[in-house]
């Protein structure tokens, strides 16, 4: 999904009053859904509230060498995190998006749809790795070898 103009305009503004804030919804089959953004105020966006809290959601550098996984870490402050992650049997779903403070209905970027996997707690946050296929599986382009940008190969 491209972002809109809008959006486009504040991010390239040396200054803007613009707020660009991140929502995620944590799913798992049977259980109520958990709805936070980054941010220090709840917000409604597509009719849903979304609670406040801190996380951080780091993603592949795509650099050779580099780690390919895709990581979260959600304060874990009112302990509802950990009970999905204790109570579901099934996957557990993360989807994520970028939304403007201003337009919170309107999505700029995504949603993204993860499972989580290799959840681990210690104190006040849960961490956990994120796996963009249902499968488990890691997407990995199919890479072409040529000998105009590999001349060692030939």
């Amino acid at each position: 999904m491209p972002v809109s103009d809008q959006a486009k305009e504040a991010l390239f503004l040396q200054e803007t009053g613009e707020v660009f804030l991140e929502i995620i919804t944590i799913t798992a089959e049977g259980l109520d859904p958990i709805r936070v953004v980054n941010n220090t105020q709840d917000i409604i966006s597509g009719g849903q509230v979304y609670r406040a809290s801190r996380f951080k959601v780091r993603f592949p550098s795509g650099k050779i060498g580099s780690s390919t996984k895709a990581t979260i870490e959600i304060s874990n402050v009112d302990r509802r995190p950990v009970e999905v992650v204790r109570k579901s049997k099934k996957p557990i779903t993360l989807s994520a998006a970028l939304i403007k403070a201003s337009t919170p209905d309107v999505i700029e970027q995504g949603p993204f749809e993860y499972t989580l996997r290799q959840t681990r707690w210690v104190g006040t946050s849960l961490s956990a790795d994120l796996i963009d296929d249902a499968d488990g599986n890691i997407a990995i382009p199919r890479i072409h070898y040529n000998s105009q940008d590999f001349p060692a190969l030939y």
